[in-house]
């Protein structure tokens, strides 16, 4: 153990001497000329007097971002036409990225902040209304005089009130966003969070982010790229949830480990009718919550695996009480992909003196109280509190057979006939009777797990003659199918074997087996 810390330690050091050379004054590398010659496509040379050209996706995430960016939002304040063609926005107030590169698109022409852009900024803050307070926490923000720089260089140096300040205003300017990938300190003491909630409460005078029809969760800095980002999932999402035309909530590269969740009341949302949740280290508490907020989800996806956690944590998602969250979408879930293994079944009905603190204190909050009565108080709030309507074997999800609209579905067969199928901790050679055993004894067959309305299916994990039990459902399943699955066209993962997420990345993967997040739609983009 003591060996791999120095390794890592080692290759941190390594990393951020690597970055900490960005930071150094500009030279001249091809990198950076292909860089500035992509970049300049988009920039065209303005004047002080020329209104700012048409972007339809900004990025306010590298400290260079936030500080273009205060000259933008200052000319954006003065020609509110101008920010009408903004469609996406990524907007991360940390203006830290260490690790992840290839972000030097950032528009270089917008003109660099000056006195009179902090004048135009802080007449535009006054004028919306946010009261004494927050107003005075985003103009001391844009104070410009509190920015500093890398020496001999036009670097400014990491501020987070100063970003959080431009990246509100930046929301506060543009109607028209249709996809926000944000991620935001889920403390709502920070100008932005507490902007963004009272937003989404309905509190602001002048309402934003109408348009927006995709929230991506996303973190864009990451302190290192091989480890899950924490995050406080539900908090976050109260930014969100009640906008009118959210359609979508994305989670991507999260845990949340040793935190206490905080409730959240369900069936809230009435637009919200797609989840995903990818490569994601979530509590059971964490997920089942997400589950419940919509109404009637149409959409589902979950992958876990593939990052590092900082402290050795691992979550077990309990696939009892994520199936009686997804019964709730029993008649409006069309397409269910879970991609992940099978964890044992959780004790939520015992809750320390602690827990039950924070749960008093939780549920006496002004927005649980709003959400409460906008929500379905005849559901119960907590996850033990759930019916249990039928079978759930242990590590399964039980019969989907009553899931009447569901037409698309991935899943691990294990997850389904309640055995672990992973089959990644054993080299070639090994047996593999360890973590690819007999299911649990279940009162269904396979094909009675299954609804009839469906018109396709993947199985992760399965491989043929591996397990004779397992094999017997499968084969059950393909010579019933026109009998029993009279609209099934398609069946993935039985001729060749589907790793899925949990079957290609181990629960603790080493450096070089972690998942690489992805970085395209990163960069700056011009209307036209």
């Amino acid at each position: 153990m003591n060996a791999l810390r120095a390794k890592r330690l080692k290759c941190c050091l390594s990393r951020h001497m690597r970055n900490w050379i960005t930071f150094l004054p500009f030279t001249s590398s091809p990198q950076r000329a292909m860089a500035s010659r992509s970049a300049a496509r988009c920039d065209q040379p303005l004047s002080r007097n020329t209104l700012i050209r048409s972007f339809k996706r900004i990025r306010f995430v590298t400290q260079q971002d936030f500080y273009a960016g205060y000259a933008l939002i200052a000319r954006y304040a003065k020609h509110p036409e101008a920010a009408l063609s903004v469609q996406e926005c990524i907007i991360d107030p940390t203006g830290y990225r260490p690790f992840l590169h290839g972000m030097e698109d950032t528009p270089k022409d917008v003109g660099l902040p000056d006195g009179d852009m902090q004048e135009t900024l802080k007449a535009y803050t006054q004028s919306l209304g946010l009261g004494e307070s927050l107003t005075q926490k985003l103009t001391e923000g844009l104070n410009l005089s509190k920015i500093r720089y890398y020496p001999n260089s036009h670097r400014p140096m990491r501020n987070h009130v100063f970003n959080n300040a431009v990246a509100t205003l930046l929301v506060s300017l543009c109607p028209n966003i249709i996809t926000l990938r944000v991620f935001v300190d889920s403390e709502s003491h920070t100008p932005l969070g507490e902007y963004l909630l009272r937003n989404n409460y309905g509190m602001l005078s002048k309402p934003v982010l109408q348009q927006v029809n995709e929230v991506q969760l996303h973190p864009a800095n990451c302190l290192d790229e091989r480890e899950y980002v924490h995050l406080d999932s539900i908090n976050l999402i109260r930014y969100f949830h009640r906008l009118p035309a959210v359609n979508t909530l994305s989670l991507e590269g999260l845990d949340d480990h040793n935190s206490l969740i905080s409730p959240i009341p369900p069936r809230l949302s009435t637009t919200i009718k797609e989840i995903r949740m990818s490569h994601v280290d979530l509590s059971t508490e964490a997920v089942c919550n997400i589950v419940r907020i919509p109404k009637a989800l149409e959409r589902f996806s979950l992958s876990t695996n593939g990052l590092q956690n900082q402290v050795g944590y691992i979550s077990t998602l309990d696939p009892g009480f994520l199936a009686r969250s997804l019964s709730e979408h029993k008649d409006s879930l069309e397409e269910l992909d879970l991609d992940t293994s099978s964890g044992d079944p959780s004790d939520l009905a015992v809750l320390d003196s602690h827990e039950e603190d924070f749960l008093a204190e939780e549920t006496a909050q002004w927005y649980f109280i709003a959400d409460r009565k906008a929500g379905s108080e005849c559901l119960p709030l907590l996850l033990e509190d759930l019916p249990v309507d039928r079978e759930y074997p242990a590590l399964a999800v039980g019969s989907l057979r009553d899931f009447e609209a569901l037409t698309h579905l991935s899943i691990r067969i294990g997850l389904l006939l309640g055995f672990h199928d992973t089959l990644i901790d054993h080299p070639p050679g090994s047996p593999l009777e360890g973590n690819y055993s007999a299911p649990y004894h279940a009162s269904y067959r396979l094909v009675d797990a299954l609804p009839p309305s469906l018109q396709f299916l993947r199985l992760y994990g399965y491989k043929k003659g591996l397990c004779n039990v397992v094999d017997g459902h499968v084969t059950e399943l393909l010579q019933r199918k026109a009998e029993l699955f009279p609209h099934l066209r398609e069946i993935e993962g039985v001729d060749e074997l589907l790793l899925g997420a949990p079957g290609t990345y181990p629960v603790e993967p080493e450096d070089e087996q972690v998942w690489r997040r992805p970085e395209d739609n990163l960069t700056w983009v011009c209307e036209g």
